[in-house]
């Protein structure tokens, strides 16, 4: 790698898998797609999400099921970034887990 030139394949894998998932061709997504990912990747990903167009509800909730990783994380950016993809494909749940959010950090600046 010359100078100015920058090592981008932690980036390039985010990039791929959020293709996959904005095409729609998922069929043989599993949690191992993201088993190593770090929770920056994890952040590139939703956020190259949140950056296109809105996913299917279908799609936002194969997601949840495949990738507990995302949709359970406790990690508030990772979280933030879920919310927003779902809010953003009017997924149902998106709302509530957005309330609980709130609440847990109001909660948390109130002790």
């Amino acid at each position: 790698m010359s100078k100015g030139e920058y090592d981008t394949s932690l980036q390039d894998i985010c990039t791929q898998l959020a293709q996959k998932w904005l095409a729609g061709n998922v069929a043989d997504t599993t949690g191992n797609d993201i088993e190593n990912f770090t929770s920056g990747q994890l952040q590139e990903l939703l956020d190259q999400l949140i950056m296109a167009d809105p996913l299917g509800n279908d799609l936002i909730s194969k997601m949840e099921k495949v990738y507990p990783k995302i949709s359970t994380s406790k990690n508030s950016e990772v979280r933030f970034r879920w919310i927003r993809v779902g809010l953003k494909g009017r997924f149902k749940s998106a709302i509530q887990n957005a309330l609980d959010m709130v609440t847990e950090q109001v909660g948390h600046l109130i002790m």
